[in-house]
């Protein structure tokens, strides 16, 4: 009799369902004690459950696969925050981020970075690593990871500098509530490369503003995204202040 041969990619993806079951039942047995960590064990189950299911049906797309599930669990593993995935769904895409910062000569400019939260795929958690220049040409690389907890509610997102002592970024985006928008306005309070700590205007977008790829934008971005900020900041924001 001729001997079936059993694919590995089989043999994982029934371990991988086995162990998604047996996730979601702790986190079950867990919830009336431990409610948050609990229905994280549930969403983490559910997601491998998912992705085992998939890798079944496509297993013809093996890398691809294999490569989705060590990016869930690495994402889950590292992340720290969690929010409702229904919250941060539409976030999961390409940002184009630009914000008003200050060198150590007094001097304004608008810088540029891309933040890519497509491959968060684990439910629950935006994050993504980005990689800037500094003044002196070096790459530092930092982790950031988003927070909402209410549909109209602000996006937050937290920036960490991996291996660094620097001081943790943080960007509040408040108006976000409207579907479709071009632009999305907020501020980030962040810490200058010369150790200054400041309130910088931010607005980031799905598309470059003007094509603008370069950290330091050029004077025709510049001049955009001053004009787009003032727009949103005469309709939308208002201070108080100590008189």
């Amino acid at each position: 009799m001729k001997q079936r041969k059993i694919s590995i990619y089989t043999v994982v993806n029934s371990i991988l369902i086995l162990l998604s079951l047996t996730t979601i039942g702790l986190g079950i047995y867990m919830t009336p004690d431990n409610g948050f960590f609990g229905e994280f064990l549930i969403a983490l189950g559910g997601t491998l459950f998912g992705t085992a299911v998939s890798g079944v049906i496509s297993h013809f797309k093996n890398k691809d696969f294999f490569d989705s599930v060590l990016n869930i669990l690495n994402q889950n593993q590292l992340s720290k925050i969690h929010s409702d995935e229904n919250l941060i769904r539409e976030f999961k895409t390409d940002w184009h981020v630009y914000y008003l910062t200050i060198n150590e000569n007094g001097e304004k400019f608008w810088n540029y970075y891309n933040m890519n939260f497509s491959s968060s795929l684990a439910p629950g958690i935006l994050s993504t690593e980005i990689k800037v220049d500094d003044n002196d040409g070096i790459i530092h690389k930092y982790l950031m990871q988003g927070l909402r907890r209410e549909s109209k509610g602000p996006l937050i997102i937290f920036t960490k500098g991996k291996n660094s002592e620097e001081r943790e970024a943080i960007m509040i985006l408040p108006n976000i509530g409207k579907k479709y928008q071009k632009y999305i306005f907020g501020f980030d309070f962040i810490e200058t490369w010369n150790g200054q700590s400041v309130i910088s205007p931010t607005i980031i977008s799905r598309n470059k503003i003007n094509g603008a790829t370069t950290n330091v934008v050029d004077e025709k971005t510049s001049q955009r995204l001053e004009v787009l900020w003032d727009e949103y900041s005469s309709k939308d924001l208002h201070y108080i202040t100590k008189k």
